[in-house]
């Protein structure tokens, strides 16, 4: 249900933000790698994952997403 809700979240955010937390969190690679893969400054791949995250906090709290129930 977690996943399904986390997901659901995902999809609110651009596809730039989308694919930055996938490729950082998801196949957890380095910033700097990341930053070569899609041709842009590591600055820019740490800006994207930081507005990306706060997006999805923020969609995830409209829901109602308690992330301490979801780890447990």
């Amino acid at each position: 249900m977690a996943a399904l809700t986390v997901r659901e979240a995902m999809e609110q955010l651009t596809e730039q933000q989308r694919e930055v937390l996938e490729l950082v969190y998801v196949e957890q690679r380095r910033a700097a790698e990341v930053a070569e893969k899609l041709a842009v400054p590591v600055a820019t791949v740490r800006t994207r994952a930081f507005y990306a995250l706060r997006a999805l906090e923020k969609s995830l709290g409209r829901i109602g997403f308690d992330p301490a129930w979801a780890a447990a």
